[in-house]
């Protein structure tokens, strides 16, 4: 199966007693499942050999089962956590992990300056974040970013012979400016759209929470006009976005968030080059040469699709570089360096 890692090493045990804890509602043990290609939190679990537990608060009698708790901070858990955090026991050490936008916590609430207090450790997956973050709480603040799979997704990747010459417009909102460079540089385009209907908030297409068919999609698309080829597809799961996604030459990824970017992590290990803006922060990492300043840098943009389309032999120095530079997101980097954070082991190597 494609979920089965062939790079895991599963003879690596856990030294402390990790649980990790999300809105994601999905639960499950490290033991009971293979590694897999996993979104965001969930890889915690697996690269701590831990357990998940997710779709809400867990009670405080469950912590005392556990050494070590990682704690996503989603905004409708945290006055749950705000007590849960100090009901663990005194002998639990407490991870709290940004993993939403930075702009999320801008208007920092009482519960949420409570739980980062209270943490041992704060882990941000946004470079450009710390600081802020670090100027609302005492408790250390560090980069640590999440355990990327990412020798596992590049299984998925298409070989460059078979990719496709149109572009994949990355963003699900404020995409017009990806667009943009789409249409300036008169290169067909392909899209992920959303299928429930609140998501769409861009889009004319609504059903009241119903899912809504490719032809109904289709016809939205046609009706912004765009002077380029469109061509789309419902949104899927991640293995399928991975094969779907890799068949296109060069994915515009033009994000005014300061998250955590998935698809600049995902276009590095399938070998697909990224345009994409400073505020992600994995971008200036991976892809230097196609970083731009801001969403508005439509003509920067362009002159990168351009030269990417045109120059088969810096397309490929441009993927090489950023498959190199992935090992700083791999799962084992991201655990050495919450190791580090927390001056204490969490894996016998």
């Amino acid at each position: 199966m494609a979920n089965q890692s062939l790079s895991y090493d599963f003879s690596i045990k856990s030294r402390l007693r990790v649980l990790v804890v999300s809105v994601i509602d999905e639960q499950f043990r490290f033991s009971d499942l293979p590694y897999r290609v996993t979104n965001s939190t969930e890889g915690w679990a697996y690269a701590l050999r831990g357990d998940f537990k997710g779709g809400g608060v867990p009670p405080p009698e469950l912590l005392r089962e556990y050494d070590l708790v990682l704690a996503n901070l989603d905004r409708k858990l945290l006055p749950g956590f705000s007590k849960l955090i100090r009901q663990r026991p005194s002998d639990v050490r407490w991870v709290s992990t940004i993993e939403g936008g930075g702009g999320d916590y801008l208007a920092p609430d009482a519960d949420l300056l409570s739980v980062l207090d209270a943490s041992d450790v704060v882990s941000n997956i946004n470079r450009h974040t710390t600081a802020y973050l670090q100027s609302l709480t005492n408790t250390p603040v560090h980069w640590i970013g999440v355990p990327y799979p990412g020798e596992d997704i590049a299984q998925f990747a298409v070989p460059y012979a078979e990719r496709c010459g149109d572009v994949l417009i990355c963003p699900k909102r404020d995409a017009e400016p990806s667009w943009k460079v789409a249409e300036l540089c008169g290169v067909d385009a392909f899209c992920f759209v959303p299928t429930v209907s609140r998501q769409l908030r861009n889009a004319r297409v609504f059903a009241s929470h119903r899912y809504v068919g490719k032809d109904v999609l289709m016809r939205d698309l046609a009706s912004h006009g765009r002077p380029i080829g469109v061509d789309g597809a419902l949104e899927c799961g991640l293995e399928e976005t991975w094969r779907v996604g890799s068949r296109r030459k060069v994915w515009i990824n033009l994000d005014p968030r300061y998250t955590w970017s998935r698809w600049v992590l995902d276009g590095a290990a399938l070998g697909v080059p990224v345009i994409s803006t400073v505020s992600t922060a994995h971008s200036c990492a991976l892809f230097p040469e196609l970083t731009v300043p801001n969403i508005f840098a439509i003509d920067e943009a362009a002159a990168m699709v351009r030269r990417l389309l045109g120059d088969e032999e810096w397309y490929h120095s441009v993927c090489l570089r950023a498959a190199a530079a992935l090992a700083e997101f791999l799962p084992d980097a991201a655990v050495q360096r919450l190791e580090c954070a927390l001056g204490e082991r969490v894996l016998d190597r």
